[in-house]
């Protein structure tokens, strides 16, 4: 399957997550257009193109995650999709330039867009996702519960003190509901 043709999934409302495989090197026109239950997106390292509409009016997604191999977004690819938080382009900011976004992809336009593969103040496992999960690694290590690594230690220090605590997660916990906008 190196295509997902148009309209293949379209209204399929009971969709809540989709991983497109690596294989996969474009979707078509309106190809998941209506998916109002869809929430995460992650493209696989593949995917070159989103035709047009391809994700129109699929008004619940709030993570994106694209390729480096994406080279085009078609029209309207992200209409409709105003819940769109943010996204993650694995490639450079420099490359995310040189894509083609369509006309009325405002909603991806708007995104927190993250570049690169690295991570970010308060994602403790690396899963593009700021949330719960995060905040109880940072917990169960400052009570010795786990040890993080150096890499996990520096993104779960948010409070820059050289020291993970209960305070930590808790700035991590109030940023994944919204309460703070930034460590």
């Amino acid at each position: 399957l190196t295509k997902i043709g148009d309209s293949a999934f379209r209204d399929c409302v009971k969709l809540t997550e989709i991983a497109i495989p690596d294989a996969v090197k474009s979707l078509g026109h309106y190809a998941f257009y209506g998916c109002t239950g869809l929430t995460e997106l992650r493209l696989g390292n593949g995917i070159k193109t989103l035709g047009n509409y391809a994700f129109r009016n699929s008004t619940n997604i709030k993570l994106v995650i694209m390729p480096e191999t994406l080279t085009s977004i078609g029209k309207g690819a992200f209409m409709e999709c105003g819940s769109i938080a943010y996204a993650a382009f694995k490639g450079t900011a420099e490359q995310w330039s040189a894509v083609y976004v369509g006309e009325n992809n405002e909603a991806l336009k708007s995104a927190l867009i993250r570049f690169g593969n690295a991570k970010t103040a308060g994602d403790i496992n690396g899963d593009t996702l700021i949330n719960s999960a995060d905040a109880l690694c940072s917990l169960n290590h400052a009570t010795k519960t786990i040890e993080l690594m150096d890499d996990a230690f520096a993104v779960a220090d948010v409070d820059g003190n050289g020291k993970i605590n209960s305070f930590d997660a808790l700035l991590i916990l109030e940023y994944s509901v919204g309460q703070i906008e930034s460590f």
